[in-house]
């Protein structure tokens, strides 16, 4: 238990020392919101009372989960309670049992005697009526043997009763010290209730301070809020700002691109003005030309005129010529005709080339993969006469070691039979003997039953042992934990009884700041009037920032919070005025503090000058951008319609520029094509001469090595059929191998199962009687250590009781502690001033009232009456209308106007 680790909830040395230092912060901002209430609403104040309430609340946390943990250690602890009285219960009904047993045993034992002493006498009769006849002395040993047995079992019976005596005996004094737990047992269990009851307590003070706490958080969220405001109104600037350098930057960069563009235009257009200059000469040739080809025209008119005459002498002429073309036409019809016959025989013939190319690399693959598939074959076939060959040693070696096999079968089955006689005669032997002891065995099997009985039970004691053992491990360590607590727990208290009175000291500074207000006050109103022309002077200027304005309406609502709260205070100043003159030397302290505040607001003054220069100089910033973005947009327009207006003049430009280039692509496309169709005419009419000839020589050639593969293939198929015909044979060969060796090893498992069989019986045989000696001893054996276990546990469990009420009584005097702590917070807060817009009743500033706890006195000797068990319950029936009365009276429990839920507390493990 030592080797633990500590609880890492402790405080260490430095977490005091900055607590320590937290504090006197908290003094010294005290003593510097007596003099000027406008400084106790700033958040740095509620920042460091937040801390504390955090740090508290913490604390309050680790001592919730104490308790709890201490709830569920309590409740195991009646589970256990419950158990051990199961236990025993079930230990008295066994000992009735053994008792019961014992004196069965015992009125047997005096049945013998009887029987024996008869025995006896009938001996002395028979001793003296045949003292001549072998019969009666053979009789007269076997009643000797007879009556040596019946002693042997009655010495053993006594031993055996001796034995349960003394169990009988460690029985009663484990049930007297067991009822001596129980007493204390009960007695912690209502302590444990007391203490249960002041925990709700406890939880319900700590819930009413976590609602303050939660309160105070809120006012900070808004005021916090309220700066996330205003940075975010600074932040929109800014980014306004940038926006406007970006917007800026784009437009220079789209003015140097617009320049670009337009230097881009002129070069085009002084590239334009270059091809209309050329397009006008090109039009002056044209007409030139057209001229000239007027001119020719009218020279051939009179070429015309001339050669009129001649015509019609050439009439006759060209008569005698159309016969002949007629002539020459049919001629070309036919020759015509007769090429595309050829042609058509030509593309049959290439068609049928393709084929036969086809037909080829077809049979090309087929031979390739019949190729790869025999060397496949010729690879299985080897690989599988190899197989052969292993599979037929192996089975040459199986069938040497199958002979061995049979002759050890032979060997173990002669040694079997011998082993089966000597069972026989054994057997024999042994029915004699049990004729002989019968009696004796029926009475073992009573016993042997009542030992299963009690390893069965014992064997529930292991387990509850084990739960036992590991629940007291956990509380043995949630013990160490809660000690570990409570000793950094009064260290805190010693740091909080410091604090305590330091805040003597601040409720003294207190009431000489209250003296201070009225002239505060003055100052105030003066402060908030400049405040409001301020605003006003922001809403002015800042008509556009909607946002600014609203959050200065928040502040001025807060401000007007503040005056409510101020007046209270005056009210508050009024009924202290009367004591000015008993304190007249403390006077001075307050006007020196006045004096650092009126210097404070005189730079917050200076502040808000900067703040509002800044803004002016923002605003004419972000004017002047604005005029300058204007220009820039009414530039950008302009030469966006100076660019349009040349950019359409340069399309039309290009667009019958485009057009002119289209006539000349398309006549120049014209000739070229006359030209091409021409020149691939005379190369396809070459061509075709030479594809004809290298297409008869590929013909010749395809049909040579098609008749060539064709008888490859034929031989190959041949070969095939017969490599699998031989395949096949070998598997069935394998197969049947396969078959055999399976039932030869399955022949072989069955003979060593049944070796192993009989092997088992003989030495369970054997093993039996062993066992069960054996186990007779280990029972005993283990029942006696249980016994010393449970010894131990109970002394454990008397000290962790013990432990428990050192701790309750810690737990009162932290309890006693927290009160007072309770009552200093409450001061600090009157010293602070309440939060804005919460107004507290006077009731809650009194103390509550505190319940007076009893001492725990609890005497391990006394028995406990039902009386006392009902005790507790009739302080809570006593306790719940003292509760509801000063809730009838107050109904808010705290500061901070808020009923906390109260929590549902189980008053034990099995609720």
């Amino acid at each position: 238990m030592s080797g633990e680790p500590k609880n890492p909830t402790a405080h260490s040395p430095r977490d005091l020392e900055e607590e320590k230092q937290k504090v006197l912060l908290l003094k010294e901002k005290a003593i510097h919101q007596k003099s000027s209430p406008t400084t106790s609403d700033r958040p740095e104040t509620k920042i460091s009372l937040k801390e504390i309430c955090l740090d508290l609340k913490r604390r309050l946390e680790r001592m919730k989960k104490k308790l709890a943990e201490s709830e569920a250690e309590a409740g195991l602890l009646r589970g256990h309670e419950t158990f051990l009285k199961n236990l025993i219960q079930s230990g008295k009904e066994e000992l009735d049992a053994q008792r019961r047993r014992l004196e069965e045993t015992l009125s047997k034992n005096a049945i013998l005697e009887r029987d024996s002493a008869f025995l006896k006498e009938k001996l002395l009769e028979a001793s003296k009526s045949s003292t001549n006849t072998s019969q009666a002395q053979s009789e007269n040993q076997q009643l000797h043997l007879q009556l040596k047995e019946a002693k042997n079992q009655e010495e053993r019976l006594k031993q055996r009763l001796e034995k349960y005596l003394d169990l009988l005996s460690l029985r009663e004094k484990q049930l007297l010290t067991f009822k001596d737990y129980q007493i204390s047992f009960q007695k912690a269990q209502d302590t444990i209730k007391h203490l249960e009851q002041e925990l709700k307590h406890l939880n319900e003070e700590l819930q009413a301070s976590r609602h303050q706490v939660e309160k105070q958080e809120a006012s900070l969220e808004e005021k916090k809020k309220h700066s996330e405001q205003l940075e975010r109104a600074i932040q929109f600037l800014r980014e306004r700002n940038e926006e406007a350098q970006l917007e800026t930057k784009n437009l220079e960069e789209e003015l140097q691109t617009s320049q670009s563009l337009l230097d881009e235009t002129r070069r085009t257009l002084r590239d334009s003005s270059a091809s209309l200059s050329e397009i006008k000469n090109a039009l002056q040739e044209a007409h030139q030309e057209k001229e000239q080809i007027a001119q020719e025209m009218k020279a051939v008119k009179t070429e015309l005129e001339h050669a009129s005459s001649s015509i019609q002498s050439l009439k006759e002429e060209n008569n005698s010529l159309i016969d002949q073309n007629r002539d020459l036409a049919e001629r070309v019809h036919s020759l015509t005709k007769e090429r595309d016959e050829k042609l058509s025989q030509l593309h049959s013939q290439q068609g049928e080339l393709d084929a036969l190319k086809n037909e080829k690399e077809r049979i090309a693959r087929q031979q390739s993969s019949l190729v790869k598939e025999v060397e496949d074959f010729k690879n299985r076939l080897d690989f599988k006469q190899q197989e052969v060959e292993r599979l037929k040693k192996e089975g040459l070696e199986l069938a040497g070691e199958n002979e061995e096999i049979k002759q050890e079968l032979s060997r173990t089955n002669a040694e079997w039979a011998k082993a089966q006689e000597e069972n026989t005669r054994c057997t024999k032997e042994q029915m004699r003997a049990l004729q002989d002891f019968k009696e004796a065995e029926e009475e073992r099997m009573l016993l042997e039953g009542q030992f299963k009985e009690l390893k069965e039970r014992v064997a529930q004691a292991i387990s509850a042992k084990e739960n036992l053992e590991s629940a007291t491990q956990e509380k043995d360590r949630l013990i160490e934990k809660l000690q570990s607590e409570i000793e950094a727990y009064r260290d805190e208290v010693l740091q909080h009884k410091e604090v305590y009175s330091e805040i003597k000291i601040l409720k003294e500074l207190k009431e000489e700041a209250e003296n201070n207000l009225n002239k505060t006050l003055e100052e105030r109103q003066l402060h908030e009037n400049r405040i409001q022309s301020l605003e006003q002077e922001i809403l002015s200027r800042s008509e556009n920032q909607a946002s600014l304005a609203m959050e200065l309406h928040n502040l001025q609502e807060e401000l007007t919070k503040s005056l409510e709260a101020l007046q209270e205070k005056e009210a508050f100043s009024l009924d202290l005025s009367k004591e000015k003159g008993c304190l007249a030397e403390e006077l001075r302290l307050a006007q020196e503090m006045i004096r650092h505040e009126t210097k404070q607001k005189e730079e917050e003054q200076a502040r808000a000058e900067l703040i509002e220069s800044e803004l002016r100089e923002k605003t004419q910033v972000i004017s002047a951008l604005q005029e300058q973005l204007q220009e820039m947009k009414y530039q950008h327009d302009a030469k966006g319609r100076d660019l349009e207006k040349s950019a359409q003049a340069t399309s039309f430009l290009q667009k019958e520029l485009i057009d002119k280039q289209r006539e000349l692509e398309q006549v120049q496309s014209e000739v070229l094509e006359k030209i091409k169709a021409i020149e691939e005419l005379r190369g396809s009419l070459s061509r075709m001469g030479l594809e004809k000839k290298a297409q008869d020589d590929e013909l010749r050639e395809l049909k040579r090595k098609y008749d060539e593969s064709e008888a490859k293939a034929q031989h190959a198929q041949q070969h095939l059929g017969k490599k699998v015909r031989e395949a096949t044979l070998l598997n069935e060969s394998l197969e049947t191998n396969k078959k055999e060796l399976e039932s030869l090893q399955a022949g072989i498992k069955d003979y060593e199962s049944r070796l192993t069989k009989l092997q088992k019986e003989h030495e369970a045989n054997t093993h039996e009687r062993e066992a069960i000696e054996s186990k007779l001893k280990e029972i005993t054996f283990s029942f006696e250590s249980r016994v010393k276990e449970w010894e131990t546990k109970y002394f454990k469990m008397h000290e962790a009781c013990l432990k428990l009420e050192e701790q309750n009584r810690t737990l009162r005097q932290q309890k006693e502690k927290f009160d007072q702590f309770q009552n200093l917070l409450s001061n600090l807060g009157s010293v602070m001033g309440a939060p804005v817009g919460i107004t507290q009743p006077t009731s809650l500033l009194q103390d509550p009232p505190q319940k007076e706890i009893l001492p725990l006195e609890i005497n391990l000797a006394k028995p406990v009456i039902s009386e006392e068990i009902k005790e507790p319950e009739q302080d809570k029936a006593k306790e719940e209308p003292s509760k509801e009365e000063p809730t009838k009276q107050n109904p808010y429990k705290n500061l901070f106007d808020y009923n906390p839920p109260h929590p549902k507390m189980k008053s034990n493990f099995f609720d």
